[in-house]
């Protein structure tokens, strides 16, 4: 009996292993078709292994690329759309304007991978790994980056518009003229450091909300006494001047406004202005701050160019934290690149 169910067992083994064998036969033919054609759309591969592998343009199309290893490889134009990126290792990886939209890359580690221009578009990347990454351009509309780690990425022009930012991390990250349209950024911490209040969609809101403390301020102003401020015209008889998304040099019709002020200046020589510069809330304090400054100093530039003496005018930048529309789309943003005019009297 003993050696009976000894025959019995081995025979049970051996088809057991036949039957492993023939289910994943396909795997290496599928490998080597990847390899030598880079055209695999829907092919198993979990967990394979290549690093430093050349895949450009490759076809990964609906895969299933659970935990495999591509770290430092070349993915230049790869199509990864619709494909199963849970748990890859991308780390280093050149995936130059790669297509993964659609695809989800739960816990990816796509640390100091070059994505420049890619297209993430409804991605899921929540709890993934981008740190140190190049998304310079990318199209992340839609994606889910609930949890993720963007620290120190580089968000240049990237498109985030409706995108799950809840609780990620973008301390030091770069959103230098990002469109953050519609971006949900609950309890992520932002570029500084800080951690976002909930509610905070297009940009961070904080527990100290400069936009809030600006208008109390202004309040508290308007309610003082106006001793010492009679002689400033607030309201300012000029036009605002418009500015385009991340620019300073002057548009025609800012030119038409500006030489208006300056013949306004001309005729009356006892006048001083204050040129304000204001950006849309749109990318961080301190690019906005510099931004702001650049568009003032254009237009004072344009009126000195006229014959106004430098001494007569002063520049401000207020960034972001002095909007004159407090809504967060297109239409206030545009109404918000400005430039604002008060004139004094010499005292």
């Amino acid at each position: 009996m003993t050696e009976r169910k000894m025959l019995l067992f081995i025979v049970a083994l051996s088809i057991l292993c036949s039957l492993s064998n023939t289910a994943y036969s396909f795997y290496p033919q599928q490998l080597e078709q990847l390899q030598t054609t880079k055209n695999c759309p829907g092919c198993y591969l979990t967990n394979i292994t290549l690093p430093n592998a050349v895949l450009n343009n490759a076809n990964f199309s609906n895969a299933d690329l659970y935990g495999a290893n591509l770290s430092s490889a070349n993915l230049y134009r790869a199509n990864m759309s619709n494909a199963n990126l849970n748990g890859i290792n991308m780390s280093n990886a050149g995936m130059y304007s790669a297509n993964l939209s659609n695809s989800s890359a739960q816990v990816a580690i796509l640390t100091n991978a070059n994505l420049y221009g890619a297209n993430l578009s409804s991605a899921v990347l929540t709890g993934a790994n981008l740190s140190g990454a190049n998304l310079h351009g990318a199209n992340l509309s839609n994606s889910d980056l609930l949890g993720a780690n963007l620290s120190g990425a580089d968000l240049h022009l990237a498109n985030l518009t409706s995108a799950n930012a809840k609780s990620a991390n973008l301390s030091g990250a770069n959103i230098n003229n990002a469109n953050l349209c519609g971006t949900i950024f609950d309890l992520a911490t932002w570029i500084d450091g800080d951690r976002c209040l909930e509610g905070s969609i297009g940009y961070c809101k904080k527990a100290v909300d400069l936009r809030a403390v600006d208008e109390e301020e202004e309040e508290e102003e308007a309610s003082a006494p106006r001793e010492g401020r009679a002689e400033m015209d607030t309201s300012s008889p000029f036009e605002d001047i418009l500015f385009d998304v991340a620019k300073y040099d002057l548009k025609p019709e800012a030119r038409r406004t500006l030489d208006k002020v300056s013949e306004w200046l001309k005729e009356r020589p006892n006048y001083t202005l204050l040129i304000e510069g204001h950006c849309d809330e749109r990318a961080d304090a301190d690019y906005n701050l510099t931004l702001g400054e650049n568009r003032a100093r254009s237009a004072m530039k344009y009126l000195t160019d006229l014959g106004v003496a430098k001494e007569r005018i002063t520049t401000i930048s207020y960034g972001y934290e002095r909007p004159v529309n407090p809504g967060h789309n297109e239409a206030a943003w545009e109404k918000n690149r400005r430039c604002h005019f008060i004139v004094s009297v010499k005292k």
